[in-house]
């Protein structure tokens, strides 16, 4: 431990598991890609032991969180199980039925959330942490510097010129950069300095279209409901973490690209 901290004296973002120093962004995408998973599977094989494994993991994850402080997994699951569940449901056979489900599921979800917020002062203080971080992401608050990545994207605005083309690709050494020392710890403000907004805007474009042809290669309204999804996910993605310089990452999120093709091609098999 004494090796990590020499790395980072902040002693929670080692606590990762096996995924090692630094890695709370990289165990938040995979745990999320895990539910995601485990969901997909119980609808293929219909076997309850899957679901039930997505609510004891989800149940776990939240605990985990806290004792970790990796305070992106909360706003992250509502997230993509609104995201990705979302798109099950288009992408069946959607009926009156299935849409009061997935609006049903919705509403557990959100029950649940506010009892453990009521509950457990120990997770209202982790989701008033996140909602105060959400505050400065969006307001002049992203002055304080206590807010790594919201500070880094107004110096990127600010500073580099991130609203038209960056100061230039490849010009940021980080070896002697008096930027940021946390410099690289989002994908956003990063890709602002080196390109600005257009250069993340086709960024973005490559590995969303990338993941949906390896999904999904029929032009439909899925297709774009798909990409609408991706486009989403990529984009908070890069606000909270390093998808497009991490390959940890993006090996996690390749595996959300698994999941949904097993169920694409489950989907497109005949009855």
């Amino acid at each position: 431990m004494n090796r990590f901290l020499s790395w980072g004296m902040y002693n929670f973002d080692h606590m990762t598991g096996f995924i090692g120093p630094f890695g709370t962004g990289i165990l938040n995408v995979y745990w999320n890609v895990l539910l995601i998973g485990n969901f997909i599977f119980y609808l293929i094989s219909k076997r309850r032991k899957w679901l039930y494994l997505f609510f004891l993991q989800a149940l776990l994850m939240i605990i985990l969180s806290f004792f970790n402080e990796n305070k992106s997994f909360i706003p992250t699951c509502i997230l993509f199980l609104c995201l990705f569940i979302s798109y099950i449901f288009v992408n069946k056979n959607f009926s009156i039925k299935s849409f009061f489900k997935l609006v049903t599921l919705f509403f557990s979800i959100v029950i649940i959330m506010t009892l453990l917020y009521k509950s457990f002062p120990s997770i209202q203080e982790l989701m008033d942490k996140i909602l105060e971080a959400g505050e400065q992401f969006s307001s002049g608050a992203s002055l304080d510097t206590n807010n790594e990545r919201a500070y880094l994207n107004y110096l990127a605005f600010k500073y580099y010129g991130g609203s038209s083309t960056g100061i230039g690709i490849n010009t940021v050494d980080f070896n002697n950069q008096s930027i940021h020392k946390n410099l690289g710890i989002n994908s956003f403000s990063l890709i602002l300095i080196h390109g600005g907004v257009w250069y993340f805007i086709g960024v973005v474009q490559l590995y969303v279209t990338l993941s949906i042809i390896s999904i999904k290669a029929k032009f439909n309204f899925q297709w774009f409901y798909l990409y609408i999804i991706f486009v989403i996910a990529f984009c908070y993605l890069s606000i909270i973490t390093q998808p497009f310089r991490d390959h940890y990452t993006m090996f996690m999120l390749s595996m959300l690209v698994l999941f949904l093709s097993v169920f694409q091609k489950y989907r497109e098999q005949p009855n």
